[in-house]
């Protein structure tokens, strides 16, 4: 019976916090204008992509270095979908080393 009852707390645990980190996350995100979309979740984690169509600055991108929080559990992709500059891309990138980061080419772009 003890087993069980100690099972059931870290089941309600791991929930509550597995949930908590996630919604603090991209509220972050969300509160700079992203849109966050994901597929599966509790128990095994989540496929999380996160999209930005607008600018943002520097400020806001060292802002989202929370997001690194949740890659031991879900992958986190982080889309750039407006023309930003090489160094800004790279200046993302450096802050979320642990997100897919990257930015989304106009079909128009020439390499």
């Amino acid at each position: 019976m003890l087993v069980f009852v100690l099972f059931l707390a870290f089941v309600a645990y791991d929930s509550f916090t597995y949930h908590s980190r996630y919604k603090t996350a991209t509220g972050v995100a969300q509160a700079h204008g992203a849109h966050v979309g994901s597929l599966f979740g509790w128990p095994f984690g989540r496929e999380c992509q996160i999209t930005f169509d607008q600018p943002i600055d520097c400020r806001a991108v060292a802002e989202l270095a929370v997001l690194n929080s949740l890659t031991s559990r879900h992958w986190v992709g982080v889309a750039f979908n407006y023309d930003m500059t090489d160094a800004d891309l790279e200046h993302a990138r450096d802050t979320l080393p642990e997100c897919h980061v990257f930015r989304v080419d106009p079909p128009d772009r020439q390499p």
